[in-house]
């Protein structure tokens, strides 16, 4: 399911997981034991085809993930035995073995004794003529750890997986890369993995650690070698935001949340207003026709529900989502968040941010991300890189998904849809919406003193900590003194960016304006 490499001393093998699902004439099953509190009938086999299907049995946690990458991985149907605790692997396994034409069989957990009973489990149910392997996975391992497993499995009919991404120090960063990198290849995605591992249907761009990794993919990106890139971070400018894809609990729907990092304009309620069109764009790219669009009530909802009825008065085709609290409307609440109400739910980035974190962890007490497909590709007037976002949070599950969101952004043709829906919204009056927007609540300060920045020069420094509202007045004060600069947002949130040389100037201007402390 996630890497088909096995080793073990004296002998390697090498086994085709689409191969082994899709052979002998129809696809068959995938047996599943994992841990889930949710399920109503504990240690019985249920046999699952659909990922509605799983959420309605198992809710939407991390054993429903795993089920939707078996099924998307090729599988036809899954026999999926839920369990209390870790207590029951052994069990689940034993009614597994009772179930004909299992190919594989995959466990949600990491721990050695669970690995050697699924793997006596695998063995004991081939000896009697069912045929089936077993593939088990570990986080957070370094060679040796993974060495020294398949020693202590020792067994052909063992595929193990494990992760060997390295920061700039030189650690292991969290979550199943590698593996996700494979399911995600398993399911029609060319993957580039930058990293160390390597697994059948992964190309490995070999890097020593995540700074060379990092300028390693924007050169690809950057040239075209690849289509997308899926990345922990990246530097968006202002006028680019990333619109996130989660599946709410309540009801398993899915849901693009714009917007979730990055942010669209300095101004909130602008960004807003440009946010429901990114997560437009998004959802369209994914195939979603006729997407309806809500907002989260946060501050700013209504002006930006009055700024986007005058979109949709100027043509701009789009649906109203209707929120499912008795009194209706586009501006929702949080129970409409839990249900999926809309296609596309738009707010601030920085709330957008919480919501996908929140959407995404909350199965695993917010140890990590195991659901949902992460914060998405950056979205904005003239961009063309497809980059898509997700966290050191981030499970297996979720890595895998972001790479498969990249794969339907590509397909859809994410940017032509971009330049199709900016265009419409502008023929819809969407840039003298916003200046007159900003030209009512500036006011009296509309007539304030026009700052014009110096001659451009690359910007190689940053300095963060401003504030997002301030933003555009730090870069004019460095423009008044003549420094250009420009301003971005960072993972870590708002940029003003200057070049070196001028970095320590711009540091006392800023500071003496109060800007940073």
């Amino acid at each position: 399911m996630k890497m088909t490499v096995h080793e073990r001393p004296g002998v390697y093998s090498a086994y085709s997981s689409s191969t082994v699902v899709n052979g002998g004439g129809g696809r068959k099953a995938v047996g599943l034991a994992a841990v889930c509190e949710t399920a109503q009938e504990m240690g019985k086999v249920q046999v699952v085809t659909s990922f509605e299907q799983a959420a309605a049995l198992f809710g939407t946690g991390e054993m429903t993930e795993l089920i939707r990458i078996i099924l998307r991985n090729g599988a036809g149907s899954v026999a999926a035995v839920p369990i209390a605790d870790g207590a029951g692997y052994a069990g689940g396994f034993e009614a597994l073995e009772k179930v004909e034409n299992l190919a594989v069989l995959v466990c949600g957990s990491t721990q050695a004794e669970v690995h050697t009973a699924l793997r006596t489990s695998v063995e004991r149910s081939s000896q009697a003529r069912r045929e089936r392997i077993a593939v088990v996975g570990m986080d957070g391992a370094d060679v040796g750890a993974l060495t020294e497993r398949a020693k202590a499995l020792n067994s052909e009919r063992v595929v193990l997986v494990g992760p060997n991404i390295l920061d700039s120090a030189g650690q292991v960063l969290p979550g199943m890369f590698a593996a996700a990198a494979v399911a995600a290849a398993r399911r029609g995605v060319d993957v580039r993995y930058i990293g160390a591992l390597e697994g059948e249907g992964v190309t490995t761009v070999r890097v020593d650690n995540e700074d060379e990794g990092h300028k390693r993919m924007e050169q690809m990106v950057e040239s075209g070698e690849v289509d997308g890139a899926v990345t922990m971070h990246f530097p968006f400018p202002i006028g680019v935001s990333t619109v996130g894809r989660v599946v709410t609990p309540a009801k398993g729907k899915e849901m693009f949340i714009a917007t979730s990092t990055g942010t669209a304009s300095a101004d909130r309620i602008e960004g807003m207003i440009k946010n429901a069109v990114y997560g437009i764009i998004t959802a369209k790219a994914c195939g979603v026709k006729n997407p309806t669009v809500g907002i989260l009530n946060v501050d700013g909802a209504r002006q930006t529900e009055m700024a986007l009825n005058q979109l949709k008065e100027g043509v701009y085709d789009f649906q109203w989502a209707q929120s499912a609290r008795a009194d209706g409307g586009a501006v929702l609440r949080g129970n409409d968040v839990l249900q999926g109400t809309p296609d596309v739910l738009v707010c601030d980035s920085l709330t957008g941010n919480v919501l996908v974190k929140m959407l995404s962890a909350y199965t695993t007490g917010g140890s990590f991300e195991s659901a949902g497909y992460g914060y998405g590709p950056g979205i904005g007037p003239g961009y063309d890189k497809l980059v898509l976002i997700v966290s050191r949070a981030s499970g297996a599950p979720l890595v895998a998904n972001a790479l498969q969101f990249a794969g339907e952004l590509v397909k859809g043709k994410v940017f032509d849809v971009a330049a199709k829906e900016f265009a419409a919204a502008e023929k819809a009056g969407l840039n003298k919406i916003l200046a007159d927007r900003k030209a009512a609540a500036k006011g009296a300060a509309a007539a304030d003193e026009d700052v014009k920045a110096p001659p451009a020069e690359p910007c190689t420094a940053s300095i963060p900590g401003i504030e997002v509202m301030d933003l555009e007045d730090a870069a004019k004060a460095l423009w008044k003194a003549g420094i250009y600069a420009e301003t971005g947002m960072g993972c870590t949130g708002p940029l003003v960016m200057m070049s070196e040389a001028n970095l320590a100037k711009a540091q006392e201007i800023l500071k003496a304006a109060g800007y940073i402390g």
